[in-house]
């Protein structure tokens, strides 16, 4: 899902030069970066939407049975991630 939103945000960006392995990314090195600027971004965005908390909703929902909730989030602080000199290699 990463990969796909960091794609997004490139192609919106005219960046068409990347290459996608496994759980790397790459680029020309003028772009690198502010691929990793996109790299961060997405990873907030994307860790920002409360997607277990939907599912366990929409299923108790659909099913009408009583989920137990979601387990607490841990202490990480998405917005660190934006400064973080070793975040994504």
């Amino acid at each position: 899902s990463h990969a796909g939103y960091i794609a997004l945000d490139m192609k919106d960006e005219k960046m068409n030069s990347v290459q996608f392995v496994h759980d790397s990314i790459g680029t020309h090195a003028c772009n690198v970066k502010r691929l990793h600027e996109i790299i961060r971004k997405t990873f907030i965005n994307m860790h920002n939407i409360p997607i277990l908390d939907d599912f366990v909703r929409d299923l108790s929902k659909a099913t009408g049975i009583q989920l137990p909730p979601p387990p607490p989030k841990g202490k990480l602080k998405l917005e660190s991630v934006r400064t973080a000199r070793w975040f994504f290699a």
